[in-house]
């Protein structure tokens, strides 16, 4: 879950009340390794990352992306060369 604010401030204050209400109400721990108060272009959620209005590719993520489309794509394109 990505939770977006305006400041720091504001992300400091909701960060506190999210982990208060999931211990409270839910009975639910947050990890605090995995939780964290940063910049968009600090992070990255589900392989992307937010930069200036646009979505962008992680490095990881395109480079697993590309390497899939080599896997599944042969170089041939379908063309058969014979020479002669």
């Amino acid at each position: 879950m990505i939770i977006l604010v305006r400041s720091r401030r504001a992300a400091e204050r909701v960060m506190q009340s999210l982990t208060h209400f999931l211990l409270s109400a839910l009975m639910h721990t947050v990890n605090p390794v995995k939780s964290q108060v940063a910049l968009m272009s600090e992070c990255s959620f589900l392989g992307f990352t937010l930069v200036v209005k646009k979505i962008r590719w992680t490095e990881k993520s395109l480079a697993n992306f590309k390497h899939r489309v080599r896997q599944l794509t042969g170089r041939s394109w379908g063309l058969a060369w014979t020479t002669g």
